[in-house]
């Protein structure tokens, strides 16, 4: 079984910068195709071609035009759509990477940054903009941004998300918002253990009662907490985190899809089956050929 995890990347920037500018031309694909996190945040300019984005266990196609923005340690990936369709051609892009070190500690509280703030938490969702206009626009701030130095490169980066955050042609990739360390309730150990029974039992038939003994909470104490940190229910987060390990190994596996549904903590293949299409807009085998 060819599992594999997501790779924690470190961005690495030049002197004097923490501003970082890419082009990909499609043949570099342990770039951007294998599924990936880092904590900084990342534009991504579709210059050519298309192909999938996935972010978590949701995907998006995205064309030339399209541009793809990721909060901090969001994990995702994109697939050519080469190995599906052979009558498109690989695509191409610019990518800007920024450490989050350039804004203000505050941010949220400082009326001028307020447009930008909100950019950047729907970011943890990931973004997808399509809007021709738009993606000429911030092209031209992309190429301004590459070439500038000091405190010119920070304020047309700024220019630029602000144009951004201006744009109501966006539409959220994923349904959650991934926190910004991409760590399970830091500093909460009655959560943290619950993620990690969660990932280790999977398989099994869960409780909540299984669970609340475990973390040595009462049940209505259990989900009052996960809830308000999370904001979704466990059981929600179990379903989640079955879906992602569906996808992983759709994709790195070569195993059944009953034989993944049951691997992944799902008994019934018709329950399995609606879940998966409510997460990814797909079937599994539709999935498994789309994205390999």
């Amino acid at each position: 079984m060819n599992k594999r995890e997501i790779i924690d990347r470190k961005v690495s920037y030049d002197l004097n910068t923490n501003i970082k500018f890419i082009k990909t031309d499609g043949k570099n694909k342990d770039y951007i195709y294998i599924q990936h996190k880092h904590d900084d945040y990342q534009l991504r300019l579709i210059t050519k071609g298309a192909g999938v984005c996935m972010v978590g266990e949701c995907i998006v196609d995205y064309q030339k035009g399209d541009i793809l923005f990721f909060g901090r340690n969001v994990p995702h990936c994109s697939s050519l759509y080469e190995y599906a369709k052979k009558d498109i051609s690989p695509s191409e892009s610019e990518i800007l990477q920024f450490s989050p070190d350039l804004f203000p500690e505050k941010l949220h509280q400082l009326p001028d940054y307020m447009f930008i703030s909100h950019l950047l938490l729907k970011s943890q969702n990931g973004l997808i903009f399509r809007n021709k206009v738009l993606s000429k626009k911030i092209e031209l701030q992309i190429h301004e941004i590459q070439h500038q130095r000091g405190i010119n490169k920070i304020n047309s980066l700024f220019c630029l998300l602000e144009t951004l955050s201006m744009d109501k042609n966006f539409r959220l990739i994923s349904e959650n918002q991934y926190d910004i360390k991409n760590t399970f309730c830091e500093n909460h150990g009655s959560l943290q253990k619950v993620y990690d029974y969660l990932y280790r039992n999977m398989k099994n038939e869960i409780s909540l009662e299984d669970i609340s003994r475990y973390v040595n909470l009462t049940p209505a104490s259990l989900c009052r907490a996960f809830k308000s940190k999370t904001r979704i229910t466990i059981f929600q987060f179990l379903n989640k985190i079955r879906i992602e390990n569906v996808c992983k190994l759709l994709l790195y596996s070569d195993l059944s899809i009953s034989q993944i549904a049951y691997e992944s903590g799902f008994n019934n293949l018709a329950y399995f089956s609606r879940r998966f299409k409510d997460s990814t807009k797909m079937s599994p085998s539709e999935y498994r050929s789309k994205m390999k």
